[in-house]
């Protein structure tokens, strides 16, 4: 997750900057999602190649996959902004030891047993085709990922101001 709380008692030089209060956040999240979106995208590619899956199954389930994780890499920095852990001893507390770092876990538990399971219900019990079944949930993450990235610009970027 994209951790505000690292910043600790030196949160004072990146709030004293002449930008924006969202550009901290958003570097934050870039550097989040460079280095998760590589790895995804390989597991993924080489979970489409052993399965053998056409075209337009393996196009759809990769950037459904790589949407999710814009999305974890999102929540996780609004829990971090809205849970900062800033009077810690050591950066493993920091990392470790924060309400922020619990929600991430639930929200993202959450994120994948809702399409885990939805996907289950909607394809092997309502019947649906699975190229319908993950366009759908693109679409849905794609505008959850949205929001959530205007969330950050206004309103996380608002409360990261005056931490």
């Amino acid at each position: 997750s994209c951790l505000v709380s690292l910043e600790g008692r030196s949160l004072w030089i990146v709030q004293s900057m002449p930008v924006h209060p969202a550009e901290p956040l958003l570097a934050k999240l870039k550097v989040s999602l460079i280095l998760y979106l590589p790895p995804v995208a390989f597991c993924m590619l080489c979970g489409i190649f052993v399965l053998g899956a056409d075209a337009e199954t393996a196009v759809l389930a990769l950037l459904l996959a790589l949407t999710v994780v814009v999305i974890m890499g999102e929540t996780g920095l609004i829990a971090n902004v809205n849970h900062p852990m800033l009077d810690w001893q050591t950066e493993t507390q920091a990392v470790k030891s924060g309400v922020a770092v619990l929600l991430c876990m639930l929200y993202d538990l959450g994120i994948d047993l809702t399409l885990g399971l939805g996907g289950y219900l909607l394809i092997a019990k309502a019947g649906l085709d699975l190229n319908t079944v993950l366009t759908v949930f693109l679409v849905l993450t794609v505008i959850a990922a949205r929001l959530l990235y205007i969330h950050i610009l206004k309103t996380s970027a608002q409360k990261f101001a005056f931490l």
